[in-house]
C-alpha cells in the first residue's frame, strides 16, 4: 500500500512538471510571436516621422479606390486614408467605432466590403494604396456605442479580415496590457497619419479648413492628463493626453482609431484607441470659427474592454 501511495505521488509530481513544461513552452511561443517592439522614446520630440520598423501593428483604414471624379495623384492616394487601426493577430484588427459606423443607420457598421486595412509599406500612405488594402470579412461594434454622441463610451470596433495578414518584421500584432495606471508614470506616445495642421470650421458657412494628411506615420509624446481633464476624471474608461507645455502637437482628424503607447520594462503596449478631442472658439474678422486638434485628446482605455476583445479573438492575442 505504501509503495502504491508513493507511486501515485511520483506520478502526480511528474504530471505537474509536464503541465508546467507545456505552459512554459506556450509562454515562450507567445513571447516569440508577441514582439511588443520598443520605440526609442528618448528620440521622440514632437510630431516626427516614425521609423519604418516601429509600430508594425499600426494600420491604415482607407478606401480601396479613388473617386472617379478626382484625378489619380499622390494627394488623392493619401486622401483614401481616413482612420487608424491596431493589428491584434493575423485576422483581427481593433479601431474606433466611429470610424466604421454607418452614418445613416447609426446603430450598425458600414458593409464589410467597403472597409479595408493596410499595413507595412514603410508606413507610407501612397505605397499602402498602391499595394492594396485588405478587405474586411465582418465588423463588430462594441455594444452600447452611441454614434450620436461624439464622446460616447464604448467607441471601439473589431474588424475581421477576409484574408489573414502575413506577419513579418514590419507587420506584427500589438501587445495589450491588463495592468491599469491612473496616471501613467511616464510619457505616452501617440502615432498616426492624421492632419498635420489644426482644423477649423466656420460657423457661418459651415466649411472645414486646415486638413492635410501626413504621407508618413508620425509619432509624438504626451503627458497623461486623465486626472485633470474633466471628461476623463469622471470616467475610468478613458485616458486623456495633453501636449507638454510650450509644444505644438496634437492628434487630429485621420488619427481616430489609432494607438496610444506606453513602454514599461522594455516592452511597448498599446493602451488606448484615439476617440475624440475638445474644440475651442476662435474669433476672426467677420467670422467665428470652431478649432479642433488643440493639444488635448481622449482615448478609449483598452484594459476596460479586454473581456469583450477576448470574446472574439480568444487566446490568439498578445495580452499581458
Amino acid at each position: 500500500m505504501k509503495f502504491k501511495l508513493l507511486s501515485l505521488r511520483y506520478f502526480l509530481q511528474i504530471l505537474l512538471c509536464f503541465v508546467c513544461f507545456i505552459g512554459l513552452i506556450s509562454c515562450l511561443d507567445k513571447a516569440k510571436d508577441c514582439r511588443c517592439q520598443t520605440s526609442n522614446i528618448n528620440r521622440i520630440i514632437g510630431g516626427h516621422v516614425a521609423p519604418t520598423q516601429n509600430y508594425p501593428w499600426h494600420g491604415s483604414l482607407g478606401l480601396l479606390k479613388i473617386d472617379a471624379s478626382k484625378p489619380v495623384n499622390d494627394k488623392t492616394k493619401m486622401g483614401t486614408h481616413y482612420c487608424g487601426s491596431i493589428l491584434l493577430n493575423e485576422e483581427w484588427v481593433l479601431t474606433a467605432a466611429h470610424c466604421v459606423v454607418d452614418g445613416l443607420k447609426i446603430t450598425s457598421s458600414r458593409a464589410p466590403e467597403t472597409i479595408a486595412v493596410g499595413f507595412g509599406n514603410d508606413h507610407d500612405l501612397i505605397k499602402i494604396f498602391e499595394n492594396g488594402r485588405l478587405i474586411a470579412k465582418q465588423v463588430v461594434l462594441k455594444p452600447n456605442y452611441n454614434a450620436r454622441s461624439a464622446s460616447s463610451p464604448n467607441d471601439l470596433a473589431l474588424i475581421q479580415l477576409a484574408t489573414p495578414v502575413t506577419l513579418n518584421r514590419t507587420v506584427s500584432p500589438a501587445c495589450l496590457q491588463e495592468k491599469v495606471y491612473i496616471p501613467y508614470p511616464t510619457k505616452l506616445v501617440a502615432t498616426g497619419w492624421g492632419s498635420i495642421n489644426r482644423m477649423s470650421i466656420s460657423l457661418f458657412n459651415r466649411t472645414w479648413k486646415g486638413y492635410e494628411a501626413s504621407q508618413f506615420l508620425k509619432e509624438a509624446d504626451f503627458d497623461d492628463s486623465t486626472q485633470v481633464q474633466s471628461v476623463c476624471s469622471l470616467r475610468t474608461d478613458l485616458i486623456c493626453i495633453t501636449a507638454p507645455k510650450g509644444e505644438e502637437k496634437s492628434s487630429c482628424k485621420g488619427d481616430s482609431g489609432g494607438p496610444l503607447h506606453y513602454t514599461e520594462n522594455g516592452r511597448t503596449f498599446v493602451v488606448g484607441v484615439t476617440s475624440f478631442g475638445p474644440s475651442q472658439f476662435k474669433s476672426e474678422l467677420n467670422d467665428l470659427k470652431l478649432e479642433t486638434c488643440i493639444g488635448t485628446a481622449a482615448y478609449t482605455r483598452i484594459s476596460s474592454h479586454l473581456e469583450w476583445i477576448r470574446m472574439y479573438i480568444g487566446s490568439n492575442s498578445c495580452i499581458f
